[in-house]
């Protein structure tokens, strides 16, 4: 859908998939880098975050609801001993 997207506004894209940073050496640099849904399941955030920066020449964007996608299923989360502690959210502006 994103590049579709910016196909239609006459913008170049390319999408690229796998486990960010470590496929950071494969992806070149970009005016604008974008990921979304993601953030909650990022372990080292600082790497991941500076990872990101370092392919934009203008800016990143990530785009992450105020709730994980999956939220609703927390009570079965909980149930199977995957969620523990505290909640936190991470708001980036």
């Amino acid at each position: 859908m994103f590049s579709e997207n910016a196909t239609k506004r006459g913008l170049t894209s390319e999408v690229r998939e796998g486990f960010w940073p470590a496929v950071s050496a494969n992806v070149p640099t970009a005016d604008v880098v974008t990921c979304h849904n993601v953030v909650y399941n990022v372990q080292e955030i600082v790497a991941f975050l500076k990872a990101l920066d370092e392919h934009a020449r203008k800016r990143v964007v990530i785009e992450m609801p105020v709730h994980h996608p999956l939220a609703n299923m927390d009570k079965l989360w909980k149930h199977f001993g995957v969620l523990k502690g505290p909640k936190i959210q991470l708001l980036l502006i």
